[in-house]
């Protein structure tokens, strides 16, 4: 008997909090369902910014400018590599020095239009005896140009080129 009274007193609390639990415990039944129809379209047209960098060589002169192909107004930029030991001095109307290693076009180049030239010439650096610089020596000197959109401000002017131009902070991300 004692077992059955200790049943009946252990039965009654949980029987209470059984009956407290399942009374504030709301219905959740439901079920949800719906469909749209699209009609019509949006054509969407990225506007890129596409060069062609234009190299003639003549002896130690590299005469670079750079080709708008796309479809809207651009800046370019442009640097030339070469081997550590070759300096490379530019010069060219409508070019100037960024300072940090490019060559900044001021003028917009508008689409079908090309920069204007810059000139990248190198320097053999002198042989010594010991160690001349063999006649016919040739250098590979790699041109680098890029082409940023043309941003304006509020009142329809271009914001001008240069190494703080927004435009130039601008990547293009995969994925």
């Amino acid at each position: 008997m004692k077992m059955q009274g200790l049943w009946k007193k252990a039965a009654m609390p949980v029987l209470a909090a059984v009956m407290v639990l399942s009374a504030a415990a709301v219905p959740a039944e439901s079920y949800f369902t719906t469909y749209v129809t699209a009609q019509g379209g949006y054509t969407l047209q990225l506007h890129d910014v596409e060069i062609i960098p234009h190299e003639q060589v003549q002896t130690n002169v590299k005469n670079i400018s750079v080709e708008n192909t796309g479809n809207i107004d651009c800046y370019v930029r442009a640097r030339a590599v070469s081997g550590g030991e070759v300096p490379v001095s530019y010069a060219g109307a409508g070019w100037f020095d960024g300072g940090d290693g490019y060559w900044y076009y001021d003028g917009v180049v508008e689409p079908g239009a090309t920069s204007g030239v810059l000139q990248a010439t190198i320097t053999l650096p002198m042989g010594t005896e010991e160690k001349p610089i063999p006649e016919g020596t040739t250098v590979n000197v790699v041109v680098v140009t890029e082409g940023a959109k043309v941003f304006k401000d509020d009142e329809g002017t271009p914001k001008p080129n240069g190494p703080a131009y927004e435009g130039w902070a601008l990547k293009a991300q995969e994925g």
